[in-house]
Order: C-alpha cells, then structure tokens, then sequence
C-alpha cells in the first residue's frame, strides 16, 4: 500500500486505530468480531498476495459491472496503476467497532480511492424501490462491489443510506426549473458544493443519464451537447466512473 494511503490511516485522518488486514495474524471470526460489516470474500482475499488481490480484484469488478468497450481500458489502466488492492480495519474511536474499508492505492503514490462494502440484494431492491425502479441498472451492480466509494478525502459516491435524503429542493438552470425529483444526486465532490445526478428527463440510452449539478450557480450540465469529459454530462453511470477514477491519471500526468 503506497505511503500516502498508509500515513493517512495511521496518521492524518485521525482514527483512533487502523488494520491492515493482509498483514494482521487474525482469523476471520476474530475478524467479523471486531468488524462486524466485514465481508467474508475480503477477508479471504486479503489472505493472498498482492499481485493476486489485485487481480481477483480487477476480474471481481468486471464480472458484476455491465461494461463497454471503451469503459473497459480505463477500467484496465485502473488497476494495472495499483500497487496494491486491500481491506483496512477502522476504528475511529477507542471501543467503537471497526469498520472496513476496501482501498487501491497508485504505485506512484499520487493518491488511493477507498470503497466501502458492498451491499446486499435486499438493500439494493429496497433503494430501488425508493426511486420507483427509475436507478440504472450500472450504479446498482456498482452498489454490490461498494456502497460509497471516493478518491483519497473526496466525499465521492453517496451511500445509499443518504442517498434519499440528498435530493436540492429546488434547482434553476439557464432561468427555467428544473423538477427537483428529476435529479437523484449520487456523487458529490468534497467542499465544492457541486453533485453528479441521474436525471430521469434524459434517456440517452435505455436508461437515465447523468449530469454534473452546481449549488454554486443553481446550473446543471448541457447535457445534449459536447464531449462528456467537457460537459461532465455522462449517457451511463460506468462511464461516469471511468471519468473519476481517470482523474488521478491525468493529474499523474500534469506532474510529469
């Protein structure tokens, strides 16, 4: 795991402790004990090497998200850009449960994306019906490798215990309203004040697209036009997370 991902555990965000599960001597009914979320298949995982949990990994991603092929190399340059890919223990105060984390840090220490765990059937089907079905089929395939995923301190995907209650009152975009319950934020980005938002008044395929949505300015994307990375108007959910885990590529990039 890269430095930056090991100092913030044990050192910047302040957790009273932190885990590394590959390297703790722990069964896992010790384990489930003292994270009572933790799921078996990352346990089991994280009693391999690291070239395997990074490739069983990858294969986990790819067998559960329904993926194009373009959405297919970014997802590929992803994890061929890890050094490792594992589960941390989290205790964020003395006595307190752990909770697990599942995180892929860069070989470049340029920064690590965190995933939280995944979420059974049962709450799929329930979040589904608290939209009325209108979800993409992608993000709840999604939802069964991670609820909640972000970049470093982003505050990222939105778990879908927020999820219902993340929705703007009202929201304007060039002097017309748009309908508050056509937009279902699923993403917001740390202290910006900005949200990523399925919008059920935009199908560009056989389900709903996404749009970037700005509490700043009330403004939400041009969807209809332009090339998505410009726009940040996405026809699918996987490309739209294609999009965020590129991010750190092209920062990489601007480094160099």
């Amino acid at each position: 795991m890269n430095k930056l991902a090991w100092d913030y555990y044990q050192k910047s965000a302040g957790f009273h402790d932190a885990i590394f599960l590959p390297d703790a001597n722990v069964s896992w009914e010790e384990a489930k004990k003292q994270a009572p979320a933790l799921y078996k298949g990352w346990y089991e995982l994280c009693r391999l090497n690291v070239e395997d949990r990074k490739e069983f990994s990858c294969e986990h991603w790819f067998s559960v998200l329904p993926v194009a092929a373009k959405a297919n190399e970014g997802l590929l340059q992803f994890f061929d850009a890890l050094d490792d890919a594992a589960v941390v223990l989290v205790q964020e105060k003395p006595k307190a449960p752990y909770f697990p984390e599942f995180v892929y840090s860069f070989k470049d220490n340029s920064s690590f994306f965190r995933g939280g765990a995944p979420c059974t059937h049962e709450a799929t089907d329930y979040l589904k019906h608290s939209f009325n079905a209108l979800l993409p089929r992608d993000f709840l395939a999604f939802l069964r490798i991670h609820n909640g995923f972000k970049k470093y301190t982003d505050t990222g995907i939105i778990t879908i215990q927020e999820m219902p209650n993340s929705r703007d009152p009202k929201v304007t975009c060039d002097s017309l309203t748009v309908d508050p319950n056509a937009l279902i934020p699923f993403y917001e980005s740390f202290g910006q004040h900005s949200y990523q938002c399925f919008y059920s008044e935009w199908y560009p395929t056989s389900e709903m697209g996404n749009v970037f949505f700005s509490l700043q300015d009330f403004s939400i994307s041009r969807y209809a036009t332009g090339l998505p990375q410009e726009t940040l108007a996405f026809p699918t959910f996987v490309d739209w997370l294609v999009f965020y885990l590129e991010e750190v590529e092209l920062e990489r990039q601007s480094l160099n």
